[in-house]
């Protein structure tokens, strides 16, 4: 009897031992196949379905919503975008200021109430760096996007993670954000507020050189406080590197403005100054200020980018020390931004932005090289003799 019973207590416990088994294999398959593999999920790759615009700066506004975009990534992500036979690494950001100057990305911004998904460069020509067109202007100035070969509006741009977050550091850092009410800049006077300022460095005659936010785009609700404020300096010669000849007599209220009634030259510039038509461009425009002695004032959009190089280039050319011409660049930011030198974002700008530019455009280090020979070279290199130069440098003096 007992040796029957403890054959039957090692039968039950054998039987015990491979139902558990058997429970155990299957749950874990189980487990396994309701699992998802995390290195698949990892990789996500969306499609933009054709091109909606080329802008006149170049940069690709893809058909793509900002959803599709954020179902799929986060800002800060590296993103591979692949098309035809390029493959271009870039970061999602929201900003063309979150990237260095001449580096490219893919930004989600809204202009007007409106989505827009671009492909683009800070600072320089996505459309053309990446051969997909040609820009083609015409005597009058207006232009036209000429699709090269193997290129159309259908292209598609496929899209993928590179790396996730990063390029996190940088964006949360550089995601800075300003608003178009004066109520949120009660600290700045009016001309702060447009960012309307003399500028002074170098061999530059007092009251002699201003730049600004735009006279005449009412979009960002500062061009009433612009206008002003250059008609109280008393400033007769613009000159406007946003809009062109037609475009700048489109907008409201331009008619009853203080700038239309004094003269100026708008020529569209884009961000990239080392472009030849933009170096046409800014010859043109000092061409104009040598012909039109007064007093002057530069301006785009917001007078941060295109005015603040060329303001840059002009300081240079007037022996300003580099420190007088990153501290009046850095003012629009601190003016927009309410940062402070001591903000760690304060240097990336100065770095990414100005710094980058100066090197690109004059090829130079700007912190270590003299600047008044680089930007004498420059202009000479754009078609400006040398006596152009000695004229243009009396009239800034």
């Amino acid at each position: 009897m007992h040796i029957l019973k403890r054959k039957n207590i090692v039968i039950l416990i054998t039987l015990l031992l491979i139902v558990t088994l058997l429970v155990t294999y299957v749950t874990r398959q189980s487990s396994n196949q309701a699992k998802p593999d995390t290195t698949q999920d990892a990789v996500k790759e969306i499609c933009a379905d054709g091109i909606l615009e080329i802008s006149k700066y170049g940069n690709v506004k893809i058909n793509l919503e900002h959803s599709k975009v954020l179902d799929a990534f986060e800002y800060g992500d590296i993103l591979t975008i692949s098309f035809s036979d390029v493959s271009v690494d870039v970061p999602l950001c929201v900003s063309f200021s979150d990237v260095d100057s001449g580096c490219p990305g893919l930004f989600l911004q809204i202009d007007e109430g409106m989505e827009e998904t671009e492909l683009a460069i800070n600072m320089g020509n996505f459309a053309q760096t990446y051969n997909i067109a040609e820009k083609i202007v015409h005597e009058d100035k207006s232009y036209e996007w000429q699709y090269l070969d193997g290129m159309s509006e259908n292209i598609c741009f496929n899209i993928s993670l590179k790396e996730k977050a990063g390029y996190l550091e940088q964006f949360t850092i550089r995601s800075m954000t300003y608003t178009d009410s004066r109520e949120d800049y009660s600290e700045l006077s009016d001309e702060e507020f447009a960012n309307f300022r003399k500028v002074t460095a170098g061999e530059i005659g007092d009251g002699v050189l201003f730049r600004s936010s735009s006279l005449t785009n009412p979009e960002h609700g500062r061009n009433i406080y612009a206008d002003t404020s250059a008609k109280n300096a008393g400033v007769d010669v613009f000159i406007d590197l946003a809009d062109s000849d037609t475009s700048v007599l489109e907008y409201e209220g331009i008619n009853d403005s203080y700038f239309i009634s004094q003269k100026y030259i708008a020529v569209a510039a884009s961000m990239d100054f080392t472009a030849k038509e933009n170096c046409d461009k800014l010859a043109e425009t000092l061409r104009f200020m040598i012909d039109n002695p007064g007093t002057y004032c530069i301006f785009c959009d917001e007078g941060k980018a295109r005015a603040g190089i060329v303001v840059a280039i002009l300081e240079s050319l007037m022996d300003a020390s580099y420190d007088e011409i990153a501290q009046d660049y850095m003012q629009s930011f601190i003016n927009y931004y309410k940062i402070s030198p001591n903000d760690e974002v304060y240097d990336m700008v100065l770095n990414g932005n100005l710094n980058k530019n100066l090197n690109s455009v004059l090829g130079v280090d700007p912190m270590k090289s003299n600047l008044k020979e680089a930007a004498q070279k420059y202009l000479i290199s754009i078609g400006l003799s040398e006596e152009e130069i000695t004229k243009l440098k009396t009239n800034l003096s």
